[in-house]
């Protein structure tokens, strides 16, 4: 024991009958199970627990027969060694189902409900039961046994939580913020427990749980904190890389629609005078050349507005890169034949876009759907 006033001492030649007392003791002593008992307490919000204790008929007998064992030749101090080994063989059973090796989820609820049941009820009715045993002890011997009972069944459980905080789970934030949650909740209870020298390291290791929980806490979330970051780098890194992969694809694209678009405009082909007047054959020719480009045009925009570009700068610069294309072909074949275009019937028809309108269908592009349409 923790107490050298309760270190085992040898018994005195007792007979076979006294023998029999020992047992009968140590089996009472089992039989009283405050973990399993302690159902209706905890729903009850621990407020009949000496109802519930002074109901437990086995209490009256042990006193009984711990009185026998006395006048029977027992000392105190082995009367008490019994009562304690048999008590603190029964309280590990606290921990039993405490595997570290199950889903942290399901490990976190048999933990909460393992230390609410050993701080509400198990210990405090393990106190009380001593004293009803033994009322007689003194204050320090009584304090010293209860901590022998108790005390590796509460390391136990308050050790645990290392079990849960180191686990690789993604959720382990989580899991430690409800335990210190729980733990927090439950540790004025375990300062009162044990609140003498006794149990002094008991309620250290407490807070030291405690603290250790909030250690976890403060460096995952630092360390997601980290990770998060080096993620959203890794990602705009990414990002970054894929849209000027894409960037490069659609200038690419554009670059062979839009100038195979151009070619009507770009022919180096020159009208040659023939049986009609040289006016009649370049106004016709130059005429075809342009419509055959707006036809082109209308198709090329009507598919291409329909394109999503989610990017506003990557918008901005594809429609930069189609006008630096198109405006400068399309000025070109005004500027020297606008006027071949013009001469005669209803010039307006042939030329229905001007440089600013063209640019301006260009510049409205690239958006969830197309406003403008095209009337010749």
């Amino acid at each position: 024991m923790a107490s050298g006033a309760l270190s085992a001492s040898t018994p005195p030649n007792i007979p076979a009958p006294t023998d029999r007392l020992e047992d009968e003791f140590r089996r009472t002593l089992l039989s009283v199970n405050f973990p399993v008992e302690a159902e209706i307490v905890l729903d009850s919000q621990y407020t009949d627990l000496n109802v519930k204790f002074d109901q437990i008929e086995a209490v009256g007998d042990l006193r009984r027969t711990a009185d026998r064992m006395t006048a029977a030749g027992y000392s105190q101090e082995r009367v008490v060694d019994v009562y304690a080994s048999a008590r603190k063989s029964l309280l590990v059973e606290i921990c039993k189902d405490l595997d570290p090796n199950v889903e942290s989820e399901e490990l976190k609820g048999r933990w909460t409900r393992a230390a609410k049941i050993a701080v509400h009820v198990s210990f405090p009715c393990e106190r009380r039961l001593l004293d009803r045993i033994f009322p007689d002890l003194t204050a320090d011997i009584a304090e010293a046994c209860f901590v022998e009972i108790v005390g590796d069944s509460a390391l136990c459980l308050l050790r645990f939580t290392e079990a849960i905080t180191n686990t690789e789970s993604p959720c382990r934030m989580f899991f430690a913020l409800d335990l210190y949650e729980l733990l927090s909740g439950l540790l004025p209870q375990i300062r009162t427990i044990f609140g003498s020298k006794s149990g002094e390291s008991i309620s250290n290791e407490a807070e030291k749980s405690l603290s250790g929980l909030s250690n976890c806490i403060i460096t995952t979330f630092s360390e997601n904190e980290t990770a998060l970051n080096r993620e959203k780098h890794r990602i705009a890194t990414e990002v970054n890389e894929l849209t000027e992969e894409y960037y490069r694809d659609l200038k690419l694209y554009l670059e062979l629609t839009w100038e195979s678009l151009l070619d009507s405009l770009r022919s180096t082909e020159e009208v040659k005078p023939g049986v009609f007047s040289s006016f009649v054959s370049k106004k016709v020719v130059y005429r075809q050349r342009l419509k055959v480009f707006y036809d082109k045009f209308k198709k090329v925009r009507g598919t291409q507005s329909s394109w999503i570009v989610s990017d506003e700068q990557l918008r901005k610069e594809v429609r930069s890169y189609i006008l630096s294309l198109v405006i400068p072909v399309y000025t070109s074949f005004l500027e020297k034949h606008g006027s071949d275009i013009e001469r005669g019937d209803h010039p307006c028809i042939c030329i229905s876009h001007s440089v600013e309108k063209l640019r301006k269908e260009v510049e409205e592009m690239f958006q969830d759907e197309s406003t403008i349409s095209f009337e010749y």
